[in-house]
């Protein structure tokens, strides 16, 4: 019943407005604790896994199979929603967010139900949330080194990878922005490696951060000129 709600307003969505894309946002995921709801664990009896989150958990083979379960079904749930939403809006272009963990370690896709793999041959594009203050990494470019040398090991990976940097430090109350210059440096940092596609989130139009007249040119078709 929940899902028949969801496609209902992807589909009504599409028909009062106007877009060309749709992104699944990085909420959409599944940790190494869920689904215990009972309709849940009847899918799992069904897929020929046990219907007990502590059992699967306990066993290495059926939790890796549980975890693919969970990452296919947001998969199938998210695809689902575009073509509901393709009824009224074609073409359109589907994108989803993941978090950086899965990325570059790929047993993480236990916490999340997330995997770069899946991700690039299920969407038009895959969104990385390349945030290293928000991943506590000591190092920010060595950060974003090691995202990019993940991404280029999938096949297609770096032509699908949209890297989405943060413009905002949430280890602060309330939220400090991340200082233009920095994002900057970070932009032309992904530039000089290859990467193809890249932006960043919150973008505070009403406030003008990050500030434009810096960005400006990291972001300029004229000084970084690819095509896809």
């Amino acid at each position: 019943r929940a899902r028949g709600w969801i496609l209902d307003l992807y589909e009504d969505l599409a028909k009062h407005a106007s877009f060309a894309g749709i992104v699944f946002h990085d909420d959409a995921f599944l940790t190494d604790y869920e689904d215990a709801n009972p309709d849940a664990l009847a899918a799992y009896r069904a897929a020929g896994l046990p219907g007990n989150v502590a059992a699967l958990r306990a066993d290495r083979d059926a939790r890796a199979r549980w975890t693919a379960l969970k990452t296919r079904a947001l998969i199938d749930l998210t695809l689902a929603a575009a073509d509901h939403a393709r009824r009224w809006r074609a073409p359109l272009e589907t994108a989803r967010n993941m978090y950086a963990e899965p990325v570059l370690n790929p047993a993480a896709e236990d916490w999340f139900a997330q995997s770069l793999p899946a991700f690039l041959a299920a969407y038009d594009r895959t969104a990385i949330m390349a945030m290293p203050y928000m991943e506590q990494a000591r190092d920010p470019d060595a950060f974003l080194r090691r995202l990019y040398a993940r991404v280029t090991a999938e096949p297609g990976g770096v032509a699908k990878t949209v890297f989405e940097l943060q413009a905002a430090d949430w280890r602060h109350r309330p939220a400090r922005p991340v200082p233009a210059a920095t994002l900057r440096a970070q932009l032309r940092l992904l530039q000089r490696l290859g990467a193809h596609h890249m932006g960043w989130y919150p973008d505070d139009f009403v406030r003008g951060l990050p500030e434009a007249s810096v960005v400006r040119d990291a972001i300029n078709a004229r000084s970084f000129p690819y095509r896809r």
